[in-house]
């Protein structure tokens, strides 16, 4: 059920074969944990997902690999970041800047 509600969720997204597959090959306990986060955050599902999709165009553009688990500790990381807890910045709009300001570590 929550994997069929993160899948649904995908559908128009640019990468959304690429996150089909990713989000249907985690774990029943990765994919809680996501929604977890999800769910603590001032964020929807949607704004989660549209980040995802902006961090893979990211990715491609810069030549990069980073795995779903990866883009999900940075995105994490990014909210905490910007001590924004009212939710006044999109997810994607914060991601972006994070990108812009400190790249990617491996």
């Amino acid at each position: 059920m929550m994997l069929e509600t993160i899948l649904d969720a995908i559908s128009g997204l640019e990468n959304e074969q690429i996150l089909r597959c990713e989000f249907s090959s985690e774990s029943p306990g990765w994919c809680q944990g996501f929604i977890r986060a999800v769910d603590q955050s001032p964020h929807s599902l949607q704004d989660w997902l549209k980040a995802h999709d902006a961090f893979l165009r990211w990715a491609k553009k810069n030549c990069r690999d980073i795995p779903l688990h990866r883009r999900q500790e940075y995105l994490c990381c990014a909210l905490e970041g910007m001590k924004d807890p009212a939710g006044n910045f999109s997810l994607e709009s914060t991601l972006l800047y994070f990108l812009e300001q400190n790249g990617v570590e491996y």
